[in-house]
């Protein structure tokens, strides 16, 4: 476009060169973007085996109505696989806990025999016995293994309550995170749509001589900045 607006012209010749080294200088940073894809490229196959990849854009799409769906979304905490877990081992520590205080308490044991006998001058006969234990003198041996058991079942109860907490507070924070990035990268991507018209517009101006080299490169760089912004936006 320079050029055809100085063999017209209508662009003095140090405008030319600005152009031209811009231009320049557009070709070198394409240069580095290539050796960065293509290191990138290699990254990527060493880690997966291949590099093909699916490079589109679905989020567009994808989120029209993520917003609305994930505000109605109400926290399901079973769902949690932490506070699943911790569920779990509380439990068994407190059956472990249970197990443990009865075997400091005094047992009673029945036990029952039926004697047959063979010959005519003795008939059969049940036999039974009623065992009382006492643990007294075992050296507090049930006992310390109970009161181990039992804080590591006060252990296992904290650590119920503090899944409990995180996996809402971690839901919470999720969603609100994730609701303030989307608002974000709607934002981004409606700046987006501005800065390309305004830069086909100006690029238009550039051909009638309305606006210099200068103003373009400024428009281009505005509208680079958003593309790239967008696209962290949807990223994030």
């Amino acid at each position: 476009i320079a050029k055809l607006r100085y063999e017209k012209g209508l662009l003095p010749r140090q405008e030319v060169e600005k152009v031209f080294i811009d231009l320049v200088n557009s070709q070198a940073r394409l240069r580095n973007s290539e050796i960065l894809e293509a290191e990138a490229r290699e990254k990527l196959t060493a880690a997966l085996g291949h590099a093909s990849i699916r490079s589109d854009w679905p989020w567009l799409e994808s989120f029209q109505d993520a917003k609305a769906k994930l505000s109605e979304r109400s926290f399901h905490l079973e769902r949690v696989p932490s506070f699943e877990l911790a569920q779990k081992n509380y439990e068994k520590e407190r059956q472990r806990t249970k197990r443990d205080f009865r075997r400091m308490l005094p047992s009673l044991d029945f036990q029952a025999d039926y004697n047959f006998r063979s010959t005519s001058t003795t008939t059969d006969a049940w036999t039974g016995a009623l065992t009382l234990s006492l643990p007294l003198f075992d050296q507090l041996i049930n006992y310390s293994r109970y009161a181990a058991q039992a804080e590591k079942s006060a252990t296992a109860e904290f650590d119920l309550e503090d899944a409990k907490r995180k996996g809402e507070a971690e839901f919470r924070s999720a969603r609100a995170t994730f609701l303030i990035t989307l608002d974000t990268a709607l934002a981004r991507q409606e700046t987006l749509g501005i800065a390309r018209r305004l830069y086909r517009d100006n690029e238009i101006r550039f051909k009638s001589g309305k606006i210099n080299a200068n103003e373009l490169s400024v428009d281009q760089e505005r509208l680079f900045r958003a593309e790239q912004f967008a696209v962290e936006g949807w990223g994030a």
